[in-house]
């Protein structure tokens, strides 16, 4: 069985707004979750306890494309900027 690596909130936090000063719109939870090396549904927990943290907000959608090749619109979210002053 493979061991699931632990990620702690303050961590996920910091590389959250590291990720946020390379992309202004927001990253999807796809991309959240590649870049910090999680699943999609552990990053959808840690993402939603941020967004009742009021440390993250949605940042509407952009235009994507679904794995059928169809387009859509896929959510975005950003760090807010007070909260990544105090990481």
């Amino acid at each position: 069985m493979t061991k699931v690596p632990v990620i702690q909130m303050e961590e996920l936090e910091k590389q959250l707004a590291d990720l946020g000063k390379i992309r202004v719109e927001g990253f999807s939870i796809a991309e959240m979750s590649a870049n910090l090396d999680i699943s999609e549904p552990r990053c959808r927990v840690k993402l939603k306890t941020l967004i009742t943290a009021s440390k993250v907000r949605s940042n509407g959608t952009r235009p994507g494309t679904r794995i059928d090749g169809r387009a859509c619109a896929t959510p975005v979210y950003l760090m807010l900027e007070e909260s990544s002053n105090e990481l």
